[in-house]
């Protein structure tokens, strides 16, 4: 079988190299625009991976003819377009970027087409989605669901007690777009500084804050109380209020020598030369819970950078779900039209399960109230 992967940055390297030791493709063809990323994946992977250095909006059914599906790990701002196109082609795919776009638009035309259409097939959402419907599946009726993800440096350093080695823009944007949540039944939006709390965590506190996390979970998952909160270490989250009290978290505008630039962009500029690290250590770490009165269930992943092959704890989790996700839609889904994460762990749970555990450990637990 044939997969093709869109876009070969940290992400597209983890898919990648998971589908390399999968049994079940024979034919792995990467792309992207970059030489560089490809280069990258040449030095993980060897002779082994096709890569096509190309626009891959351009060049886009050219590059994807013949597989059995595709694995996209491109930004979210093209990767609506790129994923219609493809599913247009009658093939199936796995979609790992946080685009703004509600994904249940490309439903129609997957059912159309006959294929399965996966989003957010990622670390949150994506494990975490897929968490929250098995434990949806198990309780009677769920009552409160709670998810504390994050992706933080091993070593705590810089002046915000936090260091970034991905996108700052889409970093200072947490801080920026209201937060959905679900309160009493109804879905509220909400600041997400809001409501800061501190959490311990298997012995190790946090500052926790709302995100936009919870995305196709507010359609389909029937919860009283659910929300989403990024972890950070204490002391981070003080230093982000008073960049909003000044104005910097903003999307004002300053006017410095008759030059109007947003606040933000500024925040950006100051951001790269102190928080941004793209070779930070990281670890990736997720604890949800979710409680019918009379039961809860919890799950906790706690994922660290590879040394050995340079993949950072974010772009394995990401990467390696996206890759299972691979898998199971050429072996065990049947499904066709748009199937979100959480639906899929109704459905698929142990398969899920026996095929990242390998690499990234997942535990989840049920116990009496």
């Amino acid at each position: 079988m044939k997969v093709t992967i869109l876009g070969s940055g940290l992400v597209g390297q983890a898919i990648a190299y998971r589908l390399a030791m999968s049994e079940l493709f024979d034919t792995i063809v990467v792309t992207d625009i970059s030489a560089e990323n490809l280069r990258k994946v040449k030095n993980l992977l060897g002779e082994s991976i096709k890569t096509i250095q190309a626009n891959v909006l351009e060049k886009l059914e050219e590059i994807v003819q013949g597989s059995d599906c595709v694995s996209c790990a491109l930004p979210g701002s093209i990767s609506f377009d790129a994923c219609k196109r493809v599913l247009n082609l009658g093939i199936p795919v796995i979609d790992s970027s946080y685009m703004p776009q509600d994904p249940f638009e490309l439903d129609a035309i997957a059912k159309d087409k006959g294929v399965v259409y996966i989003p957010d097939a990622g670390f949150a959402p994506g494990i975490s989605n897929i968490v929250v419907g098995y434990f949806a599946k198990n309780l009677r009726t769920l009552e409160n669901v709670k998810i504390y993800v994050a992706g933080l440096p091993i070593e705590l350093r810089g002046p915000l007690r936090h260091m970034v080695n991905w996108s700052l823009s889409d970093f200072i944007d947490e801080y920026l777009r209201p937060a959905r949540i679900v309160k009493d039944g109804k879905i509220l939006s909400v600041d997400p500084l809001s409501d800061l709390e501190t959490v311990e965590i298997r012995g190790v506190k946090y500052e926790a804050f709302y995100t936009d996390g919870l995305r196709t979970l507010l359609r389909t998952i029937k919860a009283r109380n659910m929300f989403e909160k990024t972890l950070r270490y204490p002391g981070h989250l003080e230093r982000m209020r008073f960049l909003k009290e000044i104005g910097l978290l903003s999307d004002a505008e300053f006017e410095l020598a008759n030059i109007k630039i947003p606040a933000v962009k500024v925040l950006e500029a100051i951001f790269m030369k102190h928080i941004y690290d793209p070779n930070m250590r990281d670890l990736a770490i997720m604890y949800i819970t979710a409680d019918d009165r009379k039961h809860t269930s919890e799950a906790f992943l706690r994922q660290s950078y590879n040394e050995s092959l340079g993949l950072s704890a974010m772009a394995i989790t990401t990467g390696f779900t996206n890759a299972v996700l691979c898998e199971a839609v050429v072996e065990k889904v049947r499904e066709t039209g748009t199937l979100p994460p959480e639906l899929f762990g109704m459905r698929y749970i142990e398969y899920f399960k026996s095929r990242i555990e390998p690499h990234v450990k997942l535990e989840i637990r049920k116990k009496e109230q």
